[in-house]
């Protein structure tokens, strides 16, 4: 009896693997119906171009997280809506004084923080190491803020701050969390679901800084004259059915500031560390730049943005930083709102779509010798500047970057600190394009100890010593 009972165990267990095997058969030719008419690729692959059916935003643990509020997460007529009126404000600059954004007060603005820059670096680190990232982390957040509410902080506030470090931990947090966006289980994981808390309670907070600035805006403001951003969206309020499409004003124009930061300051930030980096390495490049900016500029002189039309080389070294860096590899992730037919494929509604930022900018189709650093491939025969096709650092399609233009003019004054202020001794121990990150982020250079002679009578002589500086 045992004996039997044994043998039918085995047909069982014989039976339940033959049912299992003919289950896969049927689904596996199901899926390959199913799949037949999808792009090549692995399955279940982000793959990355644009189209106006693929402006919508993916249901991620994020998305939920910030409630389609802002303009980066948020689709359909809100994002319409605000995306057009951002850009016709020009980002609150329409609301400047002397004109729309004009190139003077660009100017001074910017011009303002790389002095203030290059200050700090004297006055606080003169002959001693220093970590440019949080310097250039006050910098370049200064000029933001400048322009949509009407504020620049000292580098030492304490507020100011705790909303850098806030900022830094978000960015962080952010790319640990990224690949639940296609792994939504991941987030029932311990270490997982305690860095989703942790982000939660760090946007909270950051939320809290952006809201006592708006509360001081509310009780200084002349509906009849806004003077930026925050001013032109509180007025806004009286029509909040048309404008905020039935959202939260409040938490609109909270979120909408949060993006407008993070996604200007992050991006120059990591530009210009790597500027640094390919400066460092392409000395014959650098010293081309230098001789441009000094016949075109001066050696004791920033360039203005009035320069940048005598500056063709110079721009070109620019363009190629963001191109060999990609610091945003993989662009902001799209969703097809329909069922879309694209070049004889077809991609089901909600398909996540990415552009592959990196590949496209490294891509030998594109570009020759993509791993050279070559400024001249942006310069036509004519030697004229240009952007070819495949140049796309901002992103592409209808959820391109809203501050491209003010980027390349906020990069372009910062560009003259490693191109005109800074003598290396010797080249860095460093691979030329090594970096740390996440490819949901940003790629940073890894990291670098350097010692570099300055020039003294550059940078309106305020360097007196050798700056060593680490970035991080």
């Amino acid at each position: 009896m045992a004996l039997l009972t044994k043998i039918l165990s085995g047909e069982i267990q014989h039976l339940i693997v033959l049912i299992a095997f003919l289950t896969l058969l049927y689904i596996l030719k199901h899926l390959k119906k199913s799949f037949k008419d999808l792009p090549p690729g692995p399955i279940g692959y982000p793959i990355a171009f644009s189209c106006k059916y693929f402006s919508a935003r993916p249901k991620t643990e994020l998305s939920q997280l910030l409630g389609g509020y802002g303009i980066v997460n948020s689709e359909g007529p809100l994002w319409k809506t605000q995306r057009k009126y951002l850009l016709n404000q020009k980002l609150g600059m329409k609301h400047w004084k002397s004109g729309a954004g004009s190139l003077e007060q660009i100017e001074s603005v910017v011009s303002r923080e790389v002095q203030s820059f290059l200050y700090t670096l004297e006055n606080d680190y003169s002959n001693t190491f220093v970590n440019l990232t949080p310097l250039f982390n006050c910098a370049v957040s200064n000029v933001i803020c400048s322009i949509i509410m009407s504020r620049r902080f000292r580098y030492q506030d304490p507020k100011f701050q705790r909303f850098m470090f806030l900022f830094d931990e978000g960015f962080r947090l952010f790319t640990m969390t990224g690949a639940m966006t296609f792994l939504p289980f991941l987030k029932v994981l311990p270490g997982i679901s305690d860095t989703c808390t942790k982000l939660r309670q760090n946007r909270e907070e950051m939320i809290a800084f952006v809201r006592e600035i708006i509360s001081e805006h509310r009780q200084e403001l002349d509906p009849q004259n806004p003077k930026d951003l925050i001013d032109s969206y509180l007025v806004q309020e009286s029509t909040p059915d048309q404008f905020f499409e039935d959202y939260d004003p409040e938490q609109q124009l909270e979120q909408i500031i949060l993006d407008l930061f993070s996604a200007s300051v992050e991006t120059t930030r990591t530009s210009l560390l790597w500027a640094i980096v390919f400066m460092l390495h392409n000395p014959k490049i650098l010293s081309k730049v230098r001789d441009e900016l000094n016949s075109v500029v001066g050696e004791d002189n920033l360039p203005q943005l009035s320069d940048m039309i005598k500056l063709p080389y110079t721009r070109a070294t620019l363009y190629e930083i963001m191109r060999r860096s990609s610091v945003v590899p993989m662009g902001t992730t799209h969703a097809t709102d329909r069922e879309v037919q694209f070049e004889g494929f077809v991609l089901p509604q909600n398909s996540h779509v990415i552009p592959l930022i990196h590949a496209v900018h490294m891509n030998p189709k594109n570009w020759e010798n993509p791993e050279e650093f070559r400024p001249e491939r942006f310069i036509n025969k004519e030697g004229v500047l240009f952007k070819p096709e495949h140049f796309m650092p901002f992103g592409v399609g209808q959820r391109k970057c809203l501050g491209d233009r003010l980027a390349e003019q906020e990069f372009f004054p910062f560009l003259h600190i490693p191109c005109s202020c800074i003598r290396s001794r010797k080249q860095p121990r460093t691979d030329n394009a090594k970096s740390s990150g996440n490819c949901w982020c940003n790629r940073n250079p890894k990291r670098i100890l350097s010692t570099h002679q300055v020039k003294e009578q550059n940078c309106f002589r305020l360097f007196k010593q050798g700056v060593q500086f680490i970035l991080y």
